[in-house]
């Protein structure tokens, strides 16, 4: 197994930035011992570290994601132990505290194992990115509020604002060495940037300490307390375990392990979700928190704490090279072997180069990606402007919690804001698109006379179309669309449905009431694609509201419903057909005279076809043509095999009124048939028959031009409602 150099000093890497954070939390959990007790709780954080670390790094899903102690759950176990010493003091005081730990992490990890089972991490892909961004620059922030007192000079337990000149020129050159580009010899580049930076800070400290006093610089790490003794204290915690008492388990274990338990889910699925979106590869989030788990457990009986994922080391151990499980295995045992063998020589470390290699990686951890598209939106003219400040305002919210309060309140304020942002934006897009005058939607096909008056009047429909989820937020769109086109002239409104993929019950009820509102103003309110199969007839159906939907204003498809608009529009302008024609009413409607009509009478017969009567089908010799006297012909298109086209579903592709021609391609081509033409009630029409045109061409020139020129009108009239469809299809 070949170990890579970047493995190698992105865990140095690893190592010196959480060796502070784990200081300072150590010296948190322990406060309430007194200062006695800080040596074991430096050991307590890094004994999480070194044992938690590697376990999760060995077992994780996600490559690289780093395991450590968090400010939040320091926090909590404080107050578990300020809470549970009583009078304790001395060696059985930091015994029993170190018991209650150990309790309260053994039982997290257990409950996170639980979680980890009940699939939690399921919400791993469910964080948005400006959540993401918004907690990665928190932490980037608190890694550099947290750090800046040592970058000075002052130490954790400094009262004073005197500051050190020296400690801020240490910090200084190690920024400047890690963040600047600078030349450097082939065989120095083998050197680890950060180890560079360290050894060269640190005797810079101790050059300035020398010329310029103890005054001039600020405080080193010191010496780390024996590790022997810290096996002493952690065998004398387990062996208090038995006798921690169930009162003292049920009100206080218990609940701060629960505490913990959601923290460390929160906080490891967020780091893994940030470093998946950092590194572009996939993870495993239940696999993440199994690890997780484990890691709290081994930890737990090693004498350390829960764990959970670290965003800022695993990113920041990222940005140094970090690719797998090698990293997070280099730094275990670097830190491992500073408590072991390099206790006082990482005693000697200054404060202010630790600060330091942490600012650096801090900077290095800002995302700013996402603010990018804030600029873009303040442009004049900008079409996504709402999406890109709201985007902007969630980062920067979020990580204002996250410096103000925690990371854990960050990631839940984050995404009730991304929700919020969320519903405002479906809110706003529920409507596709709307326009007029659909033409030949209906797929009916009338006389000239009505079909011209319906490409005049065709602006009195309007088409909406609405898509994506209906909730209680997308109802007033709809109503502001309605009255927008109430407005523009329209008397015929059609809610076009066959996109919309989810209608709650707010949703729903709302949308019925403002309809409702439509139907007592005397507007004809129409439903399209409502029937059993499609979503909103399920959910409405789901919901018990079908009762509130008025028959006459539901429609299967939209073709039907533009039907019926346009029967509405005729009647109203009192030009319905009537419903059956004369043979010369039927003629001088395709602009033959009554005299020609009366002499072609002579060359036509009248036939009856009774309702569900298949008059032609698709494929047969094309040698008559009818003229509808009464009736309605629907020519569809057969699906499914040949033998079972009498029982197959069948598409429409128009409908054929009295007054109409029907296949009369046949007067002009020999081209067999090309759909069905089925009688959908009685039909009577009168038969044109190729014979018989063959017999007028030779007889009457006249009359056979008066009938192709019949033909042709009638295909250049289909022509044009084919080029209103398709316009309107393409607005």
């Amino acid at each position: 197994m070949t170990i890579r150099v970047a493995e190698v000093s992105a865990g140095l890497t690893g190592a010196l930035l959480v060796m502070p954070s784990a200081i300072g939390y150590g010296l948190i959990i322990l406060a309430a011992l007194g200062p006695g007790a800080a040596p074991a709780g430096i050991l307590l954080l890094l004994v999480t570290v070194i044992v938690g670390g590697a376990v999760c790094g060995l077992c994780c899903g996600t490559p690289g994601l780093a395991a450590g102690g968090s400010s939040a759950i320091s926090l909590l176990l404080a107050t578990l132990v300020a809470n549970t010493l009583g009078g304790l003091t001395g060696p059985a005081a930091t015994s029993h505290a170190l018991a209650v730990i150990m309790a309260a992490s053994v039982l997290c990890s257990a409950l996170v194992a639980a979680m980890a089972m009940l699939r939690f991490g399921a919400v791993v892909p469910l964080i948005p990115y400006p959540v993401l961004a918004g907690i990665v620059n928190g932490t980037a922030v608190l890694m550099l509020l947290g750090m800046a007192r040592h970058a000075i000079g002052l130490s954790s337990g400094d009262v004073d604002t005197d500051w050190r000149p020296g400690s801020l020129l240490v910090a200084a050159s190690v920024l400047g060495l890690m963040l600047l580009p600078w030349p450097r010899p082939a065989w120095l580049r083998r050197v680890p940037l950060v180890v560079l930076a360290i050894l060269a800070s640190t005797g810079m400290h101790y050059l300035l300490r020398a010329c310029f006093g103890p005054g001039f610089v600020g405080p080193v790490l010191g010496g780390l307390p024996p590790v022997g003794e810290w096996a002493g204290d952690v065998v004398a915690a387990a062996g208090m375990l038995p006798r921690l008492g169930a009162r003292e388990l049920a009100l206080h274990v218990v609940p701060v392990a629960f505490t913990m338990a959601l923290l460390a889910v929160l906080e490891t699925l967020s780091a893994a979700s940030a470093l998946q979106d950092a590194t572009r590869q996939p993870g495993e989030a239940r696999r993440d928190l199994l690890a997780m788990a484990g890691a709290g457990l081994m930890s737990g009986l090693a004498g350390g704490i829960m764990t959970s994922g670290s965003i800022g080391s695993s990113i920041g151990m990222m940005r140094a090279g970090a690719r797998s499980w090698q990293a997070l295995v280099v730094r275990s045992l670097t830190l491992l072997a500073c408590c072991v063998l390099l206790g006082r020589l990482v005693g000697l470390l200054p404060f202010a180069t630790l600060a330091g290699v942490v600012i650096a990686s801090a900077w290095g951890l800002v995302d700013l990606a996402g603010l990018k598209p804030l600029r873009q939106a303040l442009r004049p003219g900008a079409r996504h402007r709402a999406q890109g400040i709201g985007n902007a305002l969630v980062i920067l919210v979020v990580a204002g919690v996250a410096v103000e309060w925690s990371l854990l309140v960050a990631v839940l304020v984050g995404l009730v804001l991304a929700l919020l942002l969320f519903a405002l934006a479906m809110a706003r897009n529920v409507v596709r698109r709307s326009y007029a005058n659909p033409g030949a939607l209906s797929r009916v096909y009338r006389p000239g006379r009505e079909t011209d008056l319906l490409l005049a009047q065709g602006a009195r429909i309007t088409v909406i179309e609405l898509e994506g989820a209906i909730f209680f937020g997308s109802a007033d769109q709809v109503t502001r669309r309605v009255a927008g086109a109430v407005a523009a002239g329209a008397d015929q409104v059609i809610l076009d449905m066959r996109r919309v993929s989810q209608i709650d019950y707010s949703g729903a009820r709302r949308l019925l009431r403002e309809c409702s509102r439509f139907w007592q103003q005397g507007l004809s309110l129409s439903w399209a694609w409502v029937r059993p199969g499609l979503p909103v007839w399920d959910y409405l159906d789901e919901l018990r509201m079908l009762d509130d939907l008025p028959p006459r204003r539901v429609f299967a498809s939209l073709d039907m419903a533009v039907e019926a608009a346009e029967a509405a529009l005729l009647q109203r302008d009192q030009a319905l057909p009537p419903a059956a024609l004369t043979a010369l009413e039927a003629l001088a409607g395709l602009g033959i005279p009554a005299a020609a009509a009366v002499d072609l009478l002579g060359y036509l017969r009248e036939l009856v076809f009774p309702a569900g009567r298949m008059v032609v089908r698709a494929g047969d010799p094309a040698d008559d043509a009818w003229l509808v006297l009464a009736g309605i012909l629907d020519v569809t298109l057969p699906q499914g095999p040949a033998g079972d086209r009498p029982a197959a579903p069948r598409t429409r592709l128009t409908t054929l009124t009295p007054g109409v021609l029907a296949g009369e391609l046949a007067l002009i081509s020999n081209q067999p048939r090309s759909a069905d033409v089925m009688a959908r009630t009685e039909v009577r029409c009168l038969l044109i028959g190729a014979d018989a045109m063959a017999k007028v061409r030779q007889e009457r020139p006249d009359l056979a031009y008066l009938m192709l020129n019949a033909v042709a009108m009638q295909v250049q009239q289909k022509l044009r409602l084919a080029s209103t469809t398709i316009a309107s299809l393409e607005a």
